[in-house]
């Protein structure tokens, strides 16, 4: 908003959230008027995001070079050079935004802590007998999460299964009649009938921590940073919260300052690895079939749907809320 962009961005909202999990049908029911919101979130295709975000920097007069391929980053004092294969370019502040597979990460010698999950998403556009009725929806299952994300269209959703990766594969060589009797099956009929509208496209899932947010002069941001699991679609959104972050502090330090990177990296690492641990833990939660976890779990999530207390809490968590008053005195 603050960029000027989100009016111009075509997006769907969802006011609800639906959870259940394989072995029985009890449902976790968040709605964003148990928070005061009025949604829980939107779907924005990326592509959307990234050519209004380019078209406002261009209107604003920033130079952009696109299509250059950097060849070498040379560090320097008090400013860094970046090459590429027809310009050097110098600045006090190198911000690598580049990705999982950081080129500018590697160039400083930045390790990582990574971990697979053995698990790929396939993401595709499912139509629906039934309207979504502005509802997310999301199915646990011992392999990875499906979940249904609503679009403009009430008759269609954009879909996210992670599931184990060779599970994966073999679901992809299926005609697209065939995926949608196994998705079906799988979401256990809601929604009436379910069928593809588009190809699948597969992602390898690995969560991924940067040992350091970069050195003086060089900030490590999105995934070039953090990389989580995507089951409760994070990963950008705290993407989002380093930028917000990075330039709240560059107006207060040196942008080539060890201040600047050790304050950026104090106020975003916790928060970061905070949401890490906790997709790792929903995951190992839900993958758990032991006859008592599953029983527990019912018992869990049957008395979780009654806490509306609770239920805001993790709502307006989910939204980025991060409250200086302590959890239970907000409860009480």
């Amino acid at each position: 908003k603050s960029l000027d962009i989100w009016d111009k961005l075509p997006k769907s909202d969802y006011d609800h959230v639906l959870i259940w999990e394989s072995f029985h049908r009890e449902d976790i029911l968040f709605s964003g008027s148990e928070c005061a919101e009025p949604n829980l979130g939107h779907i924005i295709a990326n592509k959307a995001i990234f050519n209004a975000m380019v078209d406002q920097v261009k209107a604003l007069k920033i130079p952009v070079f696109d299509k250059q391929e950097t060849t070498m980053l040379s560090m320097g004092d008090p400013c860094h050079e970046v090459v590429t294969q027809t310009m050097k370019i110098k600045a006090k502040l190198l911000v690598a935004a580049d990705g999982a597979n950081s080129w500018v990460r590697s160039q400083i010698g930045i390790d990582c802590k990574q971990h697979e999950y053995n698990q790929t998403a396939l993401v595709g556009l499912v139509k629906h007998q039934s309207p979504h009725f502005k509802t997310a929806r999301q199915r646990f299952l011992p392999g990875g999460p499906i979940a249904l994300l609503p679009l403009q269209d009430d008759f269609h959703s954009a879909m996210v299964w992670s599931l184990p990766t060779e599970q994966a594969h073999e679901l992809q060589e299926l005609s697209k009649q065939h995926f949608s009797t196994q998705l079906a099956k799988y979401w256990h009929h809601r929604l009436g009938s379910l069928s593809l509208q588009s190809k699948l496209n597969a992602q390898k899932l690995v969560a991924l921590h940067a040992n350091e947010y970069g050195q003086r002069g060089v900030i490590l941001i999105g995934d070039a940073a953090h990389v989580i699991h995507p089951l409760a679609g994070q990963g950008l959104n705290i993407g989002f919260k380093d930028i917000i972050q990075l330039s709240e502090l560059s107006e207060q330090y040196p942008l080539n300052s060890s201040s600047l990177l050790s304050e950026y990296t104090r106020r975003r690492r916790l928060d970061n690895e905070l949401t890490l641990k906790m997709m790792d833990f929903f995951l190992a939660l839900f993958k758990n079939e032991h006859p008592l976890s599953v029983k527990f779990r019912s018992l869990g999530m049957r008395a979780l749907d009654g806490m509306t207390p609770v239920k805001k809490e993790l709502s307006l968590l989910a939204l980025g809320y991060r409250p200086n008053i302590p959890l239970i005195d907000r409860l009480l």
